[in-house]
C-alpha cells in the first residue's frame, strides 16, 4: 500500500474571521427578509438564443467530461481565449490520455486543425452552441444534453485546466449510491466571503427563497462531479433550473451546486463552529456525510499544488 504523507497543510485566506462571520450574519438576515417579504420566482426566464450540440458516435459507458471555451469570456479572468493552446487543458488531457480513459471536451469553436491534432478515438472533442450565461452555467448545459442523449451510465465532470487524473475514478469510486463531488478549501458554505458574494447576487438577480441552512454544509466544489448518469442528473438539472432564473453573464455555479446538493441530499451539516481551514484534509468532517464522496481520497487538498498526490483527482 503507498505511503500516505501525514503532513498537515495550512491554506491561507484572503479576508480576516471577522470578515466571514459579517457576510456570513448578513447573508442570514438577507434569506429571512427575502423568504417573508419577496415574491419568489417560480417559473424560469425564457432563453432567445437555443443551444446546439453536434453529437457524434459516442459509444462510451464510462467517460470523463470537461470544457474548453474560446469564444466566451472567461468571468474570472476577464477574457476570452480566442487562440487555441493545448497546454492550458493539458493537466486534464495528458493525464485522461495516458491512463487510456474515455474524455469529451466540450468547445464553443476550436479550429478544426486543432481537433484533428489532438482527436482520438477515446478523446473526443463536441462543439456546443452557448446562450448568454458565462462558461461556468454554460458548460452544465452542454453536459446535461450530452449525458441525455448517450450510451454513458458513469461520469466525473471536471475542470481542464486545473484538474490531473492520477488513477482511474471508475474503478476507484464505484459506489452506485454516491454522489462524488469535489471538496473545497473553506470547511462551510458560511466561512467563504466571495460565495457568500456570489450567493447574494443570484438571490437579488432570480429572487429565489435559499434555506439559510446552507451557510453550515461543508463547501462543495464545482470543478469534480460525478457517479452514476442517474445520480449526477438531477445535479445538473437543478443547477441548469437556477440558472435560468437569471438574465445576466454573472458567474454563480459554486452557489448553484451547493444549493443543489442542500436541497436534493440534504448532507449532514455541523451547527458548531469549528476551523474554517482545512488543516488536514484526510481528516474532513466531509468524511463522514451519508450518501455522498467528497475530499480525499476523492480530491487532493484545494490550491494545495500536491506532487505525487495519492488522491484520484489532483485539484490544483
Amino acid at each position: 500500500m503507498p505511503k500516505v504523507s501525514k503532513e498537515l497543510k495550512i491554506i491561507s485566506y484572503d479576508y480576516s474571521l471577522k470578515e466571514r462571520t459579517f457576510g456570513r450574519l448578513n447573508f442570514i438576515i438577507k434569506v429571512l427578509l427575502d423568504r417573508y417579504f419577496r415574491p419568489k420566482r417560480n417559473k424560469p426566464l425564457n432563453l432567445k438564443v437555443d443551444r446546439e450540440i453536434k453529437y457524434k458516435n459516442i459509444d462510451f459507458k464510462e467517460c470523463l467530461i470537461t470544457c474548453y471555451f474560446t469564444n466566451l469570456k472567461d468571468p474570472i479572468k476577464g477574457f476570452v481565449r480566442k487562440n487555441p493552446d493545448i497546454n492550458y487543458i493539458a493537466p486534464w488531457y495528458n493525464s485522461v490520455r495516458s491512463l487510456g480513459l474515455n474524455g469529451i471536451i466540450v468547445h464553443d469553436g476550436l479550429t478544426e486543425e486543432f481537433i484533428s491534432k489532438y482527436e482520438t478515438e477515446k478523446i473526443l472533442f463536441i462543439k456546443y452552441k452557448p446562450g448568454r450565461y458565462s462558461i461556468f452555467e454554460e458548460r452544465w448545459m452542454a453536459y446535461f444534453l450530452i449525458l441525455k442523449n448517450s450510451t454513458i451510465r458513469n461520469v466525473f465532470i471536471t475542470d481542464a485546466n486545473d484538474i490531473t487524473v492520477n488513477s482511474n475514478p471508475f474503478e476507484r469510486h464505484r459506489n452506485k449510491d454516491l454522489l462524488y463531488v469535489g471538496r473545497d478549501q473553506a470547511n462551510r458554505v458560511g466561512d467563504s466571503q466571495w460565495i457568500l458574494d456570489e450567493m447574494n447576487n443570484f438571490i437579488e438577480e432570480s429572487n429565489y427563497k435559499v434555506n439559510p441552512i446552507v451557510l453550515n454544509q461543508i463547501l462543495f466544489n464545482a470543478g469534480i462531479l460525478g457517479g452514476e448518469v442517474k445520480t449526477v442528473l438531477p445535479i445538473i438539472q437543478r443547477i441548469i433550473s437556477l440558472t435560468l432564473l437569471t438574465d445576466s453573464d454573472v458567474h454563480k455555479d459554486m452557489s448553484l451546486l451547493n444549493i443543489a446538493i442542500s436541497e436534493l441530499i440534504k448532507p449532514k451539516i455541523s451547527l458548531s463552529y469549528y476551523q474554517d481551514k482545512l488543516v488536514n484534509p484526510k481528516k474532513d468532517f466531509g468524511l463522514k456525510i451519508k450518501g455522498i464522496c467528497t475530499g480525499y481520497p476523492l480530491n487532493s487538498a484545494f490550491q494545495a499544488f500536491e506532487t505525487n498526490s495519492q488522491a484520484t483527482f489532483t485539484h490544483k
